[in-house]
């Protein structure tokens, strides 16, 4: 079974990757402060193409930069995939 990535996007925005959507990311929260121009309302938020984006897989560090919580992701069973140490970059496309 494929797993939900969870990641982080430019640096700036925490996201997630659905397996039957590999090539898009969802917003979780976004850092306009860092430089996002997404929003974490919904408005801007869905079907984000990957293209031109860095991005890694995000750490239980990176959630509590953001500020969202992260106990439901990082629990049993393990749906979602995340890195446990400072990842690097995954894709530079």
């Amino acid at each position: 079974m494929s797993k939900i990535k969870l990641i982080v996007a430019d640096e700036n925005t925490l996201g997630f990757i659905v397996p039957n959507m590999p090539r898009v990311f969802h917003v979780l929260h976004a850092n306009v402060l860092k430089g996002s121009p997404y929003s974490d309302t919904g408005i801007n938020s869905v079907n984000i193409p990957l293209d031109g984006h860095q991005y890694r897989l995000a750490t239980k560090q990176d959630f509590i930069d953001y500020r969202v919580r992260y106990e439901g992701y990082f629990k049993e069973p393990w749906d979602y995939e995340w890195d446990e140490e400072l990842g690097t970059v995954i894709s530079n496309e």
